[in-house]
């Protein structure tokens, strides 16, 4: 492999649906060095040979507290994200439950409609947004 060749990361990205059909949004933490203090979803890196619903169910549960069923993976989108490229991995999933309970890396949560997703300060443009929800079939406009 040459040093031009390298690994892009996949990252997964959860938008989480409880059973009111409500969003589950997180608020990274102040000390984080990537999108700190800034609204957005559970998940994280993938870990070399692993599947997507591994990385989920691997990701899920220490961020939030729970387990979920995965009812949509979505295609794969490019970003830049602090100055490295990304794939990200839109996943749609759903609980029963809405206790959340937050590790260190977030602050806060709340679940919203859908629709008021983009009134909220992501971190991230907002037509990357809407091209990841509407990968999975979220409707947020």
């Amino acid at each position: 492999m040459t040093s031009k060749m390298r690994k892009v990361p996949k990252i997964v990205t959860l938008f989480i649906l409880n059973s009111e059909n409500k969003l589950l949004i997180v608020k990274r933490s102040k000390n984080k060095w990537i999108l700190a203090d800034k609204w957005g979803y559970p998940g994280g890196v993938m870990e070399k040979g692993e599947t997507i619903e591994t990385a989920v169910h691997r990701e899920v549960v220490p961020k939030v507290g729970f387990d979920v069923t995965i009812a949509n993976i979505g295609k794969k989108q490019r970003m830049i994200l602090s100055n490295k490229e990304v794939d990200v991995i839109p996943v749609l999933c759903r609980s029963d439950t809405s206790e959340v309970k937050l590790n260190y890396k977030n602050s806060e949560y709340k679940w919203i409609d859908p629709k008021e997703l983009l009134t909220y300060n992501l971190g991230v443009e907002k037509d990357f947004v809407i091209k990841m929800t509407k990968s999975v079939g979220l409707i947020i406009q």
